[in-house]
C-alpha cells in the first residue's frame, strides 16, 4: 500500500501532491484494485476452507464407521 500511505501522508501533513503521475484518482483506482484483489483472495480461501471441511467430514464419518467396526469385532470375541 505504498502509493495510499504516501498520499495519505502527504495529506495529513497538509500539503498537495503536485506529482501529476499521482493523483487521488490514482489512489482511488490503486484502492479499488487492492479491494478486488483481496476479495478475490478471501473467496479462494472460504473455497478452500469449505474443501477441508467437506474433507474432515468425510474422515470424521470414516472414523466413525470403523471404530463402530472395531467394537462390533472386539463383542464378538466375548
Amino acid at each position: 500500500m505504498g502509493i495510499a500511505a504516501t498520499y495519505l501522508a502527504a495529506n495529513k501533513n497538509g500539503k498537495e501532491y503536485d506529482d501529476p503521475s499521482f493523483s487521488k484518482e490514482d489512489v482511488r483506482k490503486y484502492l479499488h484494485e487492492e479491494i478486488e484483489r483481496r476479495t478475490n483472495s478471501i473467496n479462494q480461501k472460504m473455497k478452500t476452507v469449505e474443501q477441508l471441511q467437506q474433507e474432515i467430514a468425510m474422515d470424521q464419518q470414516q472414523i466413525a464407521e470403523c471404530t463402530f467396526i472395531i467394537d462390533k469385532l472386539e463383542s464378538e470375541k466375548e
